[in-house]
């Protein structure tokens, strides 16, 4: 088994542990397996701590990306209220005024 690199995902490196453990052991270097046994078990605790915190920043991804899409319907019906108001509505105040110089909300 080859080392993996050190930014690998978490479980490629407990892999890595687990198997060279086993080989300490099968070596009889109980002490030296007990060691890698216990850092093993630190890296998956924390590995999935940090999968734990990127779920967590995902599903608040998922609140902001619909309340943009929200925010973005209510411009949009607004845009198309003042813009309806009449032929030349959109070169007019109110809609100029929200625009600005391009002529877009």
């Amino acid at each position: 088994m080859q080392i993996p690199q050190l930014d690998s995902q978490f479980m490629s490196l407990t892999a890595f542990g687990t198997y060279t453990q086993g080989r300490l052991l099968a070596a009889k270097y109980d002490a030296w397996a007990a060691e890698v046994g216990s850092t093993n078990q630190d890296v998956i605790r924390l590995g999935r701590a940090v999968e734990d915190a990127r779920l967590a920043v995902t599903l608040r991804r998922g609140y902001r990306d619909a309340a943009d899409a929200t925010l973005d319907d209510h411009a949009e019906k607004g845009r198309l209220v003042l813009a309806s108001a009449g032929k030349n509505a959109m070169k007019e105040e109110p809609y100029t005024r929200l625009s600005g110089p391009g002529g877009s909300v």
